[in-house]
């Protein structure tokens, strides 16, 4: 049944469902994430009050097979400064507990016309580590934007080297130092 819903009947049973469970008692649920519209399931936590928990329990709970609907989550969050940092703080717990499998799914977020989505990409594709990561990272050093800029000299200064492969960020830090940047 809930396949078949459109996008505004998820929306209005799922603050159905959040009612009841208030009216019961309940302090805490856990979403299956078996529905046909996440977003709409996610703006009705946000009106109810309670997506910023939501968003928590993805960032603990979510693996790399989460990120395709954390992804948009971040683009739309726009100037909510507190909906962003919690879509980033699970984004950022998810990919440093993925790996290498997170990077194919946050690179698009490094070519967003919005300078603070691809910021947030740049931590997150840190997170994840790999040469994969390290690549995008390194190449955002020489963006135009010259506060992307520095948000990759900042990440590539702080890089987590939880995996093997990521010895390879001292090649670029040594670059930049050269060249004076």
């Amino acid at each position: 049944l809930q396949m078949a819903m459109t996008e505004e009947e998820e929306y209005q049973t799922t603050l159905l469902g959040l009612v009841e469970l208030v009216k019961g008692g309940t302090v805490a649920f856990v979403d299956p994430g078996s529905t046909k519209h996440p977003d709409a399931c996610l703006q009705a936590y946000a009106d109810a009050g309670i997506r910023g928990a939501s968003l928590q329990a993805v960032g603990s709970l979510g693996t790399e097979q989460d990120l395709p609907l954390l992804v948009p989550l971040l683009e739309k969050s726009g100037a909510d400064a507190r909906d962003r940092g919690n879509v980033e703080t699970a984004l950022l717990s998810i990919s440093s507990r993925s790996g290498a499998k997170a990077v194919p799914h946050l690179q698009p977020l490094v070519k967003s016309g919005d300078s603070s989505v691809r910021s947030v990409a740049l931590r997150a594709l840190a997170a994840a580590g790999g040469p994969a990561a390290l690549a995008s990272v390194k190449a955002a050093t020489t963006d135009p934007d010259e506060a992307l800029q520095d948000e990759a000299v900042r990440t590539l200064s702080t890089w987590p080297n939880t995996w093997p492969e990521d010895a390879g960020v001292v090649e670029p830090l040594l670059t930049l130092a050269r060249e004076g940047k």
